[in-house]
């Protein structure tokens, strides 16, 4: 029985254990095997890089003025463009026009000749 062990350890002083990290500057890759005190600086500015997108997602608090209340002012009221022109019509008068008042015998006279014309 054959058993195979693989362990990654720190390209510069072989201390194990070690995690490896790709780096990419100006388009050219490098991939290093660190151990934790070779991959500080690293982590340092891998964290720093987290703070910084942190912040920037969340917009800082403002300090805000109280809140004021100003009631809107009413809009003026529309006129057709035809009213605009025109000089406004008088009013009528209140009450307008009054029944006539007709007497008995006006209402008997009335149905008289109403009746002889349709005979």
């Amino acid at each position: 029985m054959k058993i195979t062990v693989e362990a990654t350890a720190c390209d510069l002083d072989k201390e194990m254990p070690a995690r490896t990290y790709g780096i990419t500057v100006d388009g050219e890759s490098h991939e290093m095997d660190l151990c934790a005190p070779h991959a500080k600086p690293i982590e340092d500015l891998i964290e720093k890089a987290r703070q910084a997108r942190e912040q920037a997602s969340a917009p800082a608090a403002k300090a805000v003025p109280p809140m004021q209340f100003n009631p809107p002012t009413p809009p003026p009221p529309r006129r057709s463009a035809a009213r605009q022109t025109e000089t406004p019509t008088p009013r009528k008068r209140a009450g307008g026009r009054r029944p006539k008042i007709t007497s008995l015998a006006e209402i008997e006279a009335q149905k008289k000749t109403t009746q002889q014309d349709q005979d």
